[in-house]
Parts: structure tokens; C-alpha cells; sequence
């Protein structure tokens, strides 16, 4: 049994190893600088560079960014989790590494997550966050047309996107495992509409921005929450 359990350990020691190797060399850890701990102990993190894991495989001229801090006409900042910048349209990307069923529509302020337990719990619409995020990109990015801005919500693979309701256009709540349909959209327009490297040289400086920022963006949102 000891010889069985040693051999066990070695197994999961042998897999950690492999998922380190593989986060070393990855975009990810390129355009973050996390370390491989904090990403895989961390849900929101996690989720996020699965997505760029998953963004990487896609065909065309892109680039990616992560952990933007978009500012507001007000002072205040907003965070935008991943923005891949594509040859034929700009994704901005609402990362939810969340399981269990979720329901909402478009025009719900609040989304509902229920459990098998059949505990509920409501967050904001991600749509809605989305498109803030989307309006204070646009106005920093004025040169480029609305119509090349395309909102992505990304739920975990764990979860069931049971009921939810779009009416706009240029809109999608998916799984993870569901990024592929970035090559559908891609298909309906022109390539080469984006000039990514300038749009990405352009943003870069949002993604590395000092720690009083992001303590002040936090505050705010307490601030926000608790009012």
C-alpha cells in the first residue's frame, strides 16, 4: 500500500509539473507576470487564462491583453478582463469562471446562479458590465467604427447557461468551451478592418499600470456597492 501511494503522489506531482511547464511558456504568463500558484489558486484568474489558453488557437493576426484599466470620464477606472484584439473585429471579454445553472436576459439588472442544493445567488448582469466597459473602450479607441466592437461573455465550462435571453446584436454568453464561435463571426467581416498592432501598442500601457490605480479601483468599487 505505501509503495501504491508513493507511486499515486508521483502521478499528481508529475501532472503539477507538467501544468507548470506549460503556464511558464504561455501567453498568459507572458502578459501577466503571475506567478503559476497564484493563477491556479485563484478562481477569477484561472478562468481568465483559460480563456487566453483557448484564444491562442484561433487562426488571423490577433493579440491579446489582460487586466485592463480603462479610465472614466470621471477619474475612476474601469477593469476589463481580456480584450483580443483581432485582424477583423475588437472581442472584450467578460470572464465568469462561475458553476451551477445560470439564468438572465439582457435586460435583467441582476443574473440568477442556482446550485443542485437549489441555493440561489444573484450577481449584476454581465452584459450590462460589459457595456460599460465597452463605452469607456470606444471612447478611448474613437477612430475605430462602434461596429467592429463585439462583447463576449465567457462562463466556465462547469456551469449551465440554462436560460438566457439576447436581443442585441454583437453579443454572445458562451462556455469556455465555445470560443470557437469567434471563427463564425470572423467569417461575416472583412479582414484586416483592425490595424491590431497599433490598437494593441495603443492599449498596452492600460495593462501596466501602477498599484495605487488598482487599490483605487477596488475602493471605488466598495464604494459603489456599499452605497
Amino acid at each position: 500500500m505505501i509503495i501504491i501511494g508513493i507511486i499515486f503522489i508521483c502521478f499528481l506531482l508529475s501532472i503539477q509539473y507538467v501544468r507548470y511547464v506549460g503556464y511558464e511558456k504561455s501567453e498568459y504568463k507572458q502578459l501577466t507576470g503571475t506567478s503559476f500558484g497564484k493563477t491556479f489558486f485563484t478562481k477569477g484568474l484561472y478562468g481568465e487564462y483559460l480563456i487566453v489558453k483557448e484564444l491562442q488557437k484561433l487562426p488571423g493576426k490577433h493579440k491579446t491583453l489582460v487586466n485592463l484599466y480603462i479610465p472614466k470620464t470621471n477619474g475612476d477606472t474601469t477593469e476589463i478582463d481580456v480584450i483580443f484584439i483581432h485582424e477583423s473585429m475588437i472581442y472584450v471579454i467578460e470572464s465568469k469562471n462561475y458553476s451551477g445553472w445560470i439564468y438572465g436576459r439582457e435586460r435583467d439588472y441582476k443574473w440568477t446562479q442556482v446550485f443542485q442544493n437549489k441555493k440561489k445567488y444573484k450577481f449584476y448582469n454581465p452584459i450590462k458590465q460589459n457595456r460599460s466597459h465597452i463605452q469607456h473602450l470606444q471612447r478611448l479607441l474613437s477612430s475605430v467604427d462602434e461596429k467592429f466592437f463585439y462583447s463576449l461573455i465567457v462562463f466556465s465550462n462547469r456551469c449551465t447557461l440554462k436560460s438566457i435571453d439576447i436581443e442585441s446584436e454583437c453579443i454572445e454568453v458562451i462556455n469556455r468551451n465555445r470560443l470557437h464561435v469567434v471563427k463564425k463571426i470572423n467569417a461575416l467581416h472583412r479582414p484586416d478592418a483592425i490595424p491590431v498592432n497599433l490598437i494593441y501598442n495603443k492599449l498596452l500601457p492600460y495593462t501596466n499600470v501602477e498599484e495605487q490605480v488598482k487599490e483605487k479601483h477596488i475602493n471605488d468599487l466598495r464604494k459603489k456597492h456599499s452605497s
